[in-house]
């Protein structure tokens, strides 16, 4: 075998375990350790033939955001999928921990390395067709959603607030208020006038009748 033949081969191997984007799902997920196992969705190649790819286990499970005073956690469920990416190097010390070392291993974009660059679609219509304008944060199950868009901010489900709340503006309700405390307001409007208006009128009825 010429010795070109022989360069071109062993480039073509070494070119086979260099891994950079692909698209996989979710086939188990922890959400409590934040860590998943994905199968990829593509054939890689292997000695010039295309083979499936093993499962790859213990992949963290990218947030929305994870600051340091700010969290969006989202919890993550089989079959999700993502796109993802393998790092240059190992990377499991830079996942584990924020100073800089050593990396252990001497591989190179490797399947070991799979980190979540982004989430997708479960297939090409897997899409919310309703508020399609909207900035929108909906759970698929129940309809419960927050959404942003031309009519203001609008939100569905069940509504539990802790701490002071202020409302600048008009407040309409449509359904009953039940208080659990003292409500303090200047006055109240209803179909037949004003609240205070109201009282006044029936205590001077009460005093003409003395």
């Amino acid at each position: 075998m010429k010795i070109k033949k022989l360069i071109q081969n062993f480039l073509g191997t070494e070119l086979e375990k260099i891994h950079t984007l692909a698209i996989g799902k979710a086939t188990s997920v922890d959400n409590e350790k934040m860590i998943c196992t994905i199968e990829v969705l593509q054939y890689f190649s292997f000695r010039g033939e295309l083979h499936e790819v093993p499962k790859v286990f213990n992949v963290p499970l990218t947030q929305p955001l994870w600051g340091g005073r700010y969290v969006i956690k989202a919890p993550f469920q089989e079959e999700d999928k993502f796109i993802i990416g393998f790092t240059e190097v190992d990377s499991y010390a830079a996942v584990s921990g924020n100073n800089v070392r050593k990396q252990e291993t001497r591989r190179r974009y490797s399947l070991d390395d799979t980190i979540i660059l982004g989430y997708l679609p479960k297939n090409g219509f897997d899409r919310v067709k309703e508020f399609q304008n909207d900035l929108l944060l909906i759970d698929r199950q129940t309809g419960y959603h927050i959404r942003i868009g031309d009519e203001g901010i609008n939100t569905k489900g069940p509504f539990n607030h802790q701490g002071s709340m202020v409302v600048n503006g008009p407040l309409g309700v449509t359904e009953d208020i039940t208080a659990g405390g003292t409500v303090t307001c200047k006055d109240v409007i209803t179909e037949k006038g004003s609240y205070n208006g109201l009282w006044d009128a029936y205590y001077n009825h009460l005093k003409s009748m003395h």
